[in-house]
């Protein structure tokens, strides 16, 4: 197993070109499952609004991710996996989002926008082990 030290964890996000791919993929694909949230929000909860964008934005990740952002070809293992930690990221987002809204009390609105500049490197940073398929150590 390669190891990697936590001091360099953050050369390893943001020095690595995959990574502004990622945001650009990943601003793409947000607009898209924000618009989807914000008007669900108008006929359905907000749980409901936000379950829904993140399904559609899961297949829409893992599409961009394997096409553009670390060109590898979709596998089952990939997609396994990918789900399984996008599920385990849903719940993780989900609390954030309701700690947000109701515990800190910001707008229905705000909330997931915090919610993904928390979750962004977190995310990029474990996506590109699944897709690289090259398992890494932290000290």
């Amino acid at each position: 197993m390669k190891q990697i030290s936590a001091r360099n964890l953050s050369l390893k996000i943001f020095g690595d070109v995959n990574f502004y791919k990622y945001l650009i993929t990943g601003f793409v694909n947000t607009i898209t499952t924000y618009s989807i949230y914000i008007s669900l929000l108008q006929i359905i909860s907000i749980y409901y609004a936000y379950s829904t964008a993140y399904i559609i934005g899961l297949f829409i990740g893992l599409f961009f991710h394997s096409k553009f952002v670390f060109k590898v070809k979709i596998n089952i293992y990939i997609t396994i996996i990918y789900l399984m930690f996008y599920l385990f990221n849903y719940f993780f987002s989900g609390i954030l989002l309701w700690l947000f809204v109701e515990k800190f009390y910001y707008s229905k609105v705000i909330a997931p926008l915090l919610v993904l500049f928390i979750s962004i490197p977190i995310n990029f940073f474990l996506t590109k082990l699944i897709f690289y398929e090259k398992p890494l150590t932290i000290n």
